[in-house]
């Protein structure tokens, strides 16, 4: 009974301690605390105790405010790049507050404060605790500055080791490698021979509590010595708590572990002297009351002591080292000890005089809580009733794990569908009894993130092997905790996502064919206009070569006209590049690139291919680069383009290019409602012409729907616009009214940095000649003679083969007469890439030129693989050629 009554007592004090109105106005005092670690590492959350309980006892009717940080250094470096960013966040933080006292624990906190005292509270009076670096005493008066050291007692702990264990003569002493372990290992290797001269110290110690164990397995030790184990990680990097820590180190082996702190007194730990978290916080406080109150005098005299540290022994260690009570020190405190019989029963004692009083009321009570319990027995098992038919009716599949060792404890009828398992199979059993290694470790990762972060974790894609075959899943797991906020149980729960996965593949694939046809489409519209410029540059080429046979009795004369030839055909050149690029089908990485690069080129492109009667206006104002793909960019202006004349009637009328560059806020109007704040390069094309109704823009952008008749065209560049847009992040804003004309808006965001060049410049004539031997082949014979003149005229010796395994047979028989080959890529009989392949085998130094007019087989990322050490697409431009040659040449 005494028990309940004082629960009941602590209650109702507690509740009117927390419900009793307080008086509103500034605290009467402020007390700031900087901690060195975080706020839930044990030792710490002790002296936070002992210094608020303390002080809250001794002022017990001032309010008091108190400003706790953390400066976790247990888990973050205590650079001085971060000691910087703290000081500014606490000097911003407090701008406005000057404690009336500081507070700091252990030794970061104290060097912290100490090199920014001045810049964040200055002449504020400091009191320190928990510290055990004893040079760290702050050079101020004792009415500005004093505090209490933590100073393990290690001679008194390893002399009670010898004492109480007499046969050992070996230690292990373990720790977790942080400054204060090292700090307390310098002192221990320290200690000479004569003062523990039967008394061997062997030392592990990592931040990894693995290597910690593995190191402890070889030493053999039968005697533990813990210093700070505080700081232990796992495989992951992620800290380990102390009860976790030190249940490992007990299951390791049958150890007596000796603690130095009183945090580390936990189940199967045997006992030590130990330092209190508690009793250090509590003597700093009281230091700090006498800063407070001016006294007493005493603290001149102790500015700077240390604290005393307790014999504190485990009774179920002791049990089962078989140690006498009677060994131990005096003054030793035993935890877990049973009472004596009159201990024990006590409390019986006293209720049997009060049992006759309160009898009829606690059967008057246990009746009434025999009709309650039963109702709520009944209510849970009715509520226990709906949530398992909720759960095993939920077409999501569903799971609940422990959180120790990862068992499955419950399971819903979808989950063992796909288990292909019933639950008594499934109970008790883990993710490596049921899938592939690769597939279990992946679940086990990911569940020991959720426990470890204690948040919640979102697997979008997670890939399942089931009888049915594989699967994939969008899963989330959730983290279940104890009142202590330890995790406890883990909850999975997963949705099949597998058809949705199909579905998206099968769009994607449908969007790709879309947009193949549709450039398809735009390329049988734009051959018209492709034949009118090259029937053009036929022209000029024709033409200067005509005027140059008049001409050749006057070099200056046919080395001009021959210039005009060498510009047409360079134009000619150019214009197959754009249409091969354009209507590649293979998909394109993103890149940053310059827009107004690629809309200049394509309103070029237009240029030629739309009527003159049109009239084409360009507005770049922007240079800025975009991440895209160059193809479909180039796609979307040619669309826009060819719809916007289509749009003229009688093939006149004006359209206008733009380009600039725009910048939202979040507060400024959009003109398309979804999008973000940022930069964006924008891209318009207006046109004159009939305009749309609301109807039609409305669906505008629907690939089933279009104003076209059965001659121009299948209407789905509109729509493919649409898609290419969104994919690349951006918007489109559509503006047109009928008759007046459509004016359409495209954003694309801006990127920062440098972008692709997109201009094609001539190549930089550093030709120069050798006299090296060249192995030509090629069939085509006018290029082989062509090349045989051009070489030689630059002092090299060359053979030409149009037949490539005659050139492959002269090769073989002679390979040593040849510096460097150029070969053609589609040949009969024997590829470029099958004679590049021959050669190599003979000789893989010789440096190879393979050359192509077009091919899907070969491209300059494959022949690089294949070891050609030069690529070029026809036609050639001989002045690079040769430059290129004469780069390989040297290298050998």
């Amino acid at each position: 009974m005494l028990p309940f009554l004082r629960c009941s007592f602590f209650i109702i004090f507690s509740y009117c301690l927390i419900f009793m109105p307080r008086t509103a106005g500034a605290a009467d005092l402020d007390i700031f605390i900087l901690h060195s670690y975080h706020q839930e590492y044990a030792w710490t959350k002790r002296q936070n105790e002992g210094i608020v309980s303390t002080l809250q006892a001794y002022f017990a009717n001032r309010d008091i405010a108190f400003s706790t940080e953390y400066l976790d250094t247990k888990r973050i470096e205590f650079s001085s790049e971060y000691q910087v960013f703290f000081k500014e966040y606490l000097r911003m933080k407090y701008i406005s507050l000057t404690p009336d006292i500081i507070f700091l624990t252990d030794d970061n906190a104290v060097r912290f404060m100490d090199r920014y005292h001045d810049d964040i509270f200055p002449d504020v009076a400091r009191v320190f605790c928990g510290v055990n670096d004893t040079s760290l005493k702050i050079p101020l008066p004792a009415e500005k500055a004093c505090g209490v050291f933590e100073v393990k007692d290690l001679i008194a702990n390893l002399k009670l080791i010898e004492r109480l264990f007499p046969r050992i003569d070996t230690v292990s002493v373990i720790g977790d490698n942080s400054s204060t372990y090292q700090a307390i290992s310098r002192h221990l290797r320290s200690l000479s021979s004569e003062v523990l001269p039967d008394l061997s110290l062997q030392f592990a110690a990592d931040s990894s509590l693995t290597n910690v164990l593995k190191a402890l397995e070889d030493q053999q030790s039968e005697v533990v010595l813990l210093t700070t184990i505080g700081a232990f990680q796992d495989e992951d990097g992620v800290n380990l708590p102390l009860s976790r820590v030190i249940r490992d180190i007990d299951e390791a082996g049958d150890y007596a572990i000796f603690s130095m702190e009183d945090v580390y007194m936990q189940h199967g730990v045997f006992g030590g002297i130990v330092t209190s978290g508690k009793a250090q916080g509590v003597a700093a406080a009281e230091k700090g009351i006498a800063i407070l109150t001016g006294g007493p005098d005493e603290l001149i005299h102790s500015q700077f002591e240390t604290a005393p540290n307790v014999p504190t022994f485990n009774y179920h260690e002791l049990k089962r080292f078989n140690v006498k009570l009677r060994g131990l020190p005096d003054n030793a405190v035993i935890l877990n000890k049973p009472l004596s019989f009159f201990e024990e029963f006590e409390e019986i004692f006293i209720i049997g005089l009060l049992a006759f009083l309160l009898l009829l009321t606690l059967i008057i009570q246990l009746s009434l809580s025999v009709v309650k319990r039963r109702k709520a027995e009944s209510e849970l098992q009715a509520s226990e009733t709906f949530l398992s038919s909720v759960l095993e009716n939920l077409p999501d599949l569903v799971v609940v794990k422990d959180a120790e060792n990862l068992s499955f404890l419950r399971v819903n009828r979808m989950a063992e569908r796909y288990f292909g398992k019933t639950k008594d199979k499934i109970i008790g059993r883990s993710d490596y009894d049921f899938f592939p290694e690769d597939e279990a470790e992946f679940f086990t990762r990911k569940d020991k993130e959720t426990l470890a972060t204690r948040i919640q974790v979102d697997i979008p894609l997670e890939r399942i092997q089931t009888p049915a075959g594989r699967r994939y899943l969008h899963t989330k797991k959730i983290p279940i905790l104890d009142n202590n906020q330890e995790p406890k149980y883990l909850l999975g729960i997963s949705r099949d996502i597998t058809e949705e996965i199909s579905a998206a593949q099968k769009r994607k694939e449908l969007e790709d064919k879309l947009q193949q046809a549709q450039k398809m489409e735009s390329i049988g519209t734009l051959a018209g206009g492709i034949a009118h410029d090259f029937n053009n540059i036929l022209s000029s080429v024709i033409g200067y070569s005509e005027l140059a046979q008049y001409k050749a009795d006057d070099p200056a004369e046919v080395r001009s006209l021959l210039d005009g030839t060498l510009k047409a055909a360079e134009r000619a050149k150019l214009l197959v590049r754009q249409i091969l690029t354009f209507s590649r089908k293979d998909e394109q990485l993103r890149k940053p690139i310059a827009f107004a690069d690629l809309l200049e080129d394509s309103v070029s492109l237009l240029r030629a291919t739309l009527p003159s009667t049109l009239t084409i206006k360009e507005n770049i104002t922007c240079r800025g680069g975009i991440m895209a793909d160059p193809i479909q960019i180039h796609q979307i202006i040619m669309n826009l383009g060819t719809n916007g004349y289509q749009a003229m009637s009688n093939s006149t009328g004006t359209l206008t290019f733009s380009l600039d560059e725009v910048e939202f806020g979040e507060a400024d109007e959009k003109p398309v409602a979804e999008m973000t704040p940022g930069k964006y390069v924008r891209f318009c094309i207006e046109d004159d012409g009939a305009g749309m109704s609301r109807e039609t823009q409305e669906r505008m952008f629907d690939p089933y729907f279009t104003t076209k008749d059965s001659t121009s065209g299948t209407g789905l560049g509109l729509a493919v616009v649409h898609g290419i847009v969104k994919s690349h992040e951006g918007h489109i804003g559509v503006y047109s009214e009928k008759g007046s004309g459509t004016k359409i808006d495209i954003f694309l965001p801006m990127i920062e940095g440098d972008v692709d060049d997109m201009d094609d410049s001539t190549y930089h004539n550093n030709a120069i000649g050798g006299n090296e031997s060249i192995l030509v082949i090629d069939d085509e014979p006018d290029i082989t003679r062509m090349m045989k003149k051009y070489l030689t005229l630059f002092g090299y010796t060359v053979r030409v083969f149009a037949h490539s395994p005659d050139a492959f047979e002269e090769f073989k028989t002679n390979p040593d007469n040849y510096d460097l080959i150029i070969t053609d890529m589609t040949m009969p009989e024997l590829t470029g890439v099958e004679l590049t392949q021959k050669i190599l085998e003979i000789d893989p130094e010789k440096p190879i030129i393979l050359c192509t007019g077009h091919s899907d087989e070969i491209d300059r990322d494959r022949a690089a693989a294949l070891g050609i050490r030069a690529y070029f697409e026809k036609p050639l431009a001989i002045d690079e050629l040769l430059v290129t040659l004469r780069e390989l040449l040297d290298a050998k």
